[in-house]
């Protein structure tokens, strides 16, 4: 495996705030294995919740407690390229503008394909984020259209935080 590209990045600020909605919400990038949701690609975004544009928007493919979450990679707004590398956003997984460009063109046109669905715990209404998968009963995974990509985000509270690509 060669690494392709390493870019500094910046994730949840991991502490109790209320965003532009007056909601108290925990900024927390949870630690875990991630799918992108191919129903949730956007060129350009806008959050409601923080009032702020997310442009290259890749939201994960992850429900918890019932409800897609709103956790996503995208480029960081202007104010906020400085932060990179530190804990700075509201959980979502903030790049470079132009490496959040690179990155979104590059899965949607060299990553779709056949992808095995993460496993789905029906009691808590909550996909994995431990990496483990969907099978049915004779123990074959279930597949479904996405993007071949696993994002992987680590408890790291060092400093110099990197997005890698291999």
């Amino acid at each position: 495996m060669k690494l392709a590209y390493e870019w500094a990045a910046s994730t949840g600020r991991e502490k109790a705030e209320i965003n532009a909605l007056g909601r108290h919400v925990i900024t927390a990038t949870p630690a875990g294995y991630y799918q992108l949701d191919p129903r949730r690609m956007y060129p350009r975004y806008h959050s409601a919740n923080w009032d702020q544009d997310m442009p290259s928007a890749m939201f994960f493919d992850w429900e918890r407690a019932g409800a897609q979450t709103g956790i996503a990679i995208h480029a960081a707004a202007p104010a906020d390229v400085a932060k990179l590398g530190s804990r700075a956003s509201g959980g979502c997984v903030h790049l470079a503008p132009d490496d959040a460009a690179t990155l979104f063109e590059m899965i949607q046109s060299s990553y779709g394909g056949a992808v095995p669905r993460f496993a789905y715990n029906h009691q808590s209404r909550t996909s994995s984020n431990r990496g483990d998968f969907l099978r049915d009963r004779e123990g074959r995974l279930i597949m479904a259209e996405g993007y071949r990509v696993l994002v992987m985000i680590e408890d790291y509270a060092g400093e110099d935080a990197v997005a890698a690509l291999f």
